[in-house]
C-alpha cells in the first residue's frame, strides 16, 4: 500500500513539475529526462539494488544489499530537490545567496 502511494505521489509530482516548467521554459523534456532516472529509484528500489550488488569499484566488491527504503528515499530526497529548483528558485538564491 504505501509502495503504490509513494509511486502515486511521485507520478503527480512529476508531472507538476513538468507542467511548471513548460509555463516557464516552454518545454518539459528537460524535467522528463533529469526525473526519469530518479523516479527509477523510487519505483524499482530493489532492481537497483540488484544491479550495484556484486559490482567491483577500485578493487573492491560491493557485497552487501542496500535497504530498498533508503534507495527510494534517496531518490525522494533528488526528486524533492528538483522540484523546489522549478517550483521556488526564489528560495534557493536567498538560502545560499548567489542571486
Amino acid at each position: 500500500m504505501t509502495r503504490t502511494i509513494s509511486r502515486a505521489l511521485s507520478v503527480v509530482l512529476v508531472a507538476f513539475t513538468a507542467w511548471r516548467s513548460w509555463s516557464i521554459l516552454k518545454d518539459e523534456w528537460y524535467v522528463v529526462l533529469a526525473v526519469v532516472p530518479l523516479l527509477v529509484l523510487i519505483w524499482f528500489p530493489e532492481w537497483v539494488d540488484e544491479l550495484s550488488f556484486g559490482a567491483t569499484r577500485g578493487g573492491y566488491q560491493i557485497d552487501s544489499h542496500t535497504p530498498a527504503f533508503l534507495i527510494s528515499a534517496v531518490g525522494w530526497v533528488l526528486l524533492l530537490l528538483g522540484v523546489s529548483s522549478i517550483v521556488a528558485p526564489t528560495a534557493w538564491c536567498r538560502l545560499f545567496g548567489a542571486c
